[in-house]
């Protein structure tokens, strides 16, 4: 029998219980993975995947027997590589033809719609399709005034300071921590950090709930130590928690993924002042926002859906990471442009100033975004959504997208893209506008270095397809 797998990159991670799970499904079965974007962050992704149907150290391919291992000595050529650099862009091309040699043409069917135009015009023809031509990225940049420089480059300093103890007590064991242990509270304290920079980027709104969410979180968790028990949050995988389609989410699997209990006292006597220096750190931000109204980002983002030539009047994408960004610019966009716009998350949407299911929501969408829906429909012209409908459904009534924020998985770039990058779209040309953090932001995120050391990365192992 045969197993059949959409969005096979979503079991890129061998760590997960749902990637356990599909492995026993396939073991003895012939398998068939379908994506677009099988490679997400490293040469690992690809590895996992080949793994539903291979052994890892005993595979069938001709003269990689151990795949382990020819991955493991392919990404340790790739550590530390500089896109920026020739002689590292050199190297890097050689692994990825390696790769596609020794592995993928042997295990994968790839077609970009370059190969398509080349190899089936008389097809493409025929059928009368055409593929859309994407135009060049156009970036969208909003800047500070003084007292937003000043509200941010304070916010910067303050979170540099920031011990982020609530996140990380195992840290502060008086019998210590394991070195698995030790990893992984290290590496939950860079996300949080990160995660704050990446709100703040997002929107101011979605940062200052998230500030006001975390302050509560210290005062519970400090009340609960000075009644002598502290509440840790069992171990969570970071791939898992940047798979969600939003990031309270994140947060929310952060502190809640079950709860082991220790007693107070099995803490060391740093661990206390931490989290009350923590507490005033973040008390201090919120009082820092709490007097900043404006926000230019918001400010070039109105401009230009109502007075852009390219987007005035027309079906526009726009994508955010956070369910509480996408509601801001909901009601916002209610104020000034009434009956216009609908928001959607894996929570909830909203519609005509209600919130409705996002079952009842998919239906709209399709109406009035799908063009193949029997009845077309004229509801609404922008949506704004979080990556939940990044993939998974035909959106190309729409031949603009705006990036609101850009994501923490660069492929979901792509994925993106492939809403209205589509067969069957009416539109010639397609629109990009992407919102860059400011330089001060980004110093902090590296987002633009990092999506573009992934997307070469991307290009160069499977081929590029688009802009």
């Amino acid at each position: 029998s045969y197993i059949v797998v959409d969005e096979s990159h979503r079991f890129r991670n061998e760590k997960t219980q749902s990637y356990e799970l599909l492995k026993k499904i396939c073991l003895g079965k012939k398998v068939i993975l379908l994506s677009a974007t099988p490679l997400n962050n490293r040469l690992d992704d690809l590895l996992a995947q080949i793994k539903l149907f291979q052994k890892g150290k005993a595979s069938t391919i001709p003269g990689v027997s151990n795949l382990e291992a020819f991955f493991r000595q392919q990404a340790k050529a790739l550590k530390d590589l500089n896109p920026a650099d020739k002689d590292d862009r050199i190297q890097a091309e050689r692994v990825a033809a390696l790769v596609r040699d020794k592995v993928l043409k042997h295990v994968m069917i790839r077609r970009t719609r370059k190969e398509v135009s080349k190899y089936f015009t008389e097809d493409i023809i025929k059928n009368g399709l055409k593929f859309p031509d994407v135009e060049t990225p156009t970036p969208l940049i909003y800047e500070f005034d003084d007292d937003l420089e000043a509200a941010f480059n304070q916010t910067i300093h303050l979170l540099k300071d920031l011990t982020y103890a609530r996140y990380t007590p195992l840290l502060y064991l008086t019998a210590g921590a394991s070195q698995i242990e030790t990893l992984s509270q290290k590496n939950i304290r860079g996300f949080i950090k990160s995660l704050l920079v990446k709100r703040l980027e997002s929107s101011f709104f979605a940062f200052g709930l998230t500030v006001e969410r975390i302050i509560y979180s210290y005062e519970a968790f400090i009340e609960a130590f000075g009644k002598g028990k502290v509440y840790v949050g069992k171990q969570v995988d970071i791939g898992d928690i940047l798979d969600s389609d939003d990031l309270e989410e994140m947060e929310e699997k952060l502190t809640l993924k079950g709860v082991e209990v220790y007693n107070a006292d099995d803490f060391d006597e740093q661990f206390l002042p931490d989290l009350q220096k923590d507490l005033a750190a973040f008390q201090a931000i919120a009082a820092i926002w709490s007097k900043i109204e404006a926000d230019p980002k918001y400010d070039a983002f109105l401009q230009n859906l109502v007075s852009n030539e390219t987007l005035k009047g027309e079906r526009v994408l726009i994508f955010t990471e956070s369910r509480e960004t996408g509601e801001y610019l909901y009601f916002r966009l209610q104020n000034t442009l009434p009956s216009v716009a609908m928001m959607f998350s894996s929570k909830n949407a909203l519609h005509n100033g209600q919130t409705i299911s996002p079952r009842d929501a998919r239906n709209i969408i399709r109406r009035n975004f799908d063009p193949s829906h029997d009845d077309p429909g004229e509801d609404f012209r922008i949506l704004i959504t979080t990556d939940v409908l990044a993939e998974g459904m035909n959106l190309h009534r729409a031949g603009r997208i705006i990036n609101y924020d850009l994501p923490w998985n660069p492929t979901r770039v792509i994925q993106r893209l492939g809403r209205i990058n589509r067969v069957g779209t009416a539109h010639k040309k397609l629109y990009i506008f992407n919102f860059f953090p400011t330089a001060q932001a980004d110093s902090h995120l590296g987002l633009q270095d990092n999506i573009t050391k992934k997307i070469t990365a991307f290009n160069s192992v499977l081929g590029n397809d688009n802009k």
